[in-house]
């Protein structure tokens, strides 16, 4: 049909052909050089095909890691902060939903405070990374949230952006410190 077209109207065409006895996909590009004439160019493109494929299915794959991984996820500008994606757990464990985050920095919405971000942003300066870093943050309801931070560089599109991974350890502190105050009152009763 579309080499018909091709010959009926004069107009070139490109299009993909499986070649099914060969396993091989071509890009074919039909045409006529000239009266009475008609040629077409085959091109194999299969393993950029086989790659796209790849490409399509690994991204696949990290958007719904990110957005239904159980960590706080953000993804963001390395320049400015400004954040580009937050996944779903950093929506429910912080209260900030996705518009009032996304196009925003963590300083502007009060997530973070400017010096604990300028302390991570010279580890990631230096490194490339920061891992496990404990932060103090503060969720759109203004309660405090401890947090085991680690953040990375990642490529996306060509882009660097900024990959941070929270993991709330709040419930874990609080009852470190309520361990930690329970053994003082005991030693100072065991002491006198």
């Amino acid at each position: 049909a579309t080499y018909g077209r091709v010959a009926l109207t004069g107009e070139p065409a490109t299009f993909d052909r499986f070649h099914a006895e060969l396993g091989r996909q071509f890009k074919v590009t039909a045409f006529q050089p000239g009266p009475n004439q008609f040629a077409a160019i085959f091109e194999d493109v299969t393993e950029r095909h086989q790659a796209e494929k790849a490409l399509r299915q690994s991204e696949e794959k990290f958007q719904k890691t990110f957005h239904n991984a159980p960590l706080l996820m953000t993804i963001s500008d390395v320049e400015d902060g400004t954040y580009i994606d937050v996944n779903e757990a950093f929506v429910k464990v912080t209260g900030y939903h996705r518009r009032d985050a996304i196009g925003k920095t963590s300083v502007e919405i009060g997530f973070i405070n400017e010096a604990d971000r300028n302390r991570l942003t010279e580890g990631l300066s230096a490194e490339g990374r920061v891992y496990n870093r404990e932060l103090e943050l503060r969720c759109a309801d203004g309660t405090r949230l401890v947090c085991l931070y680690s953040g990375e560089l990642i490529d996306i599109g060509g882009t660097q952006r900024l990959l941070s991974i929270a993991s709330d350890i709040t419930e874990r502190k609080a009852f470190e410190q309520a361990l930690a105050e329970s053994e003082r009152k005991w030693r100072n009763i065991l002491v006198n």
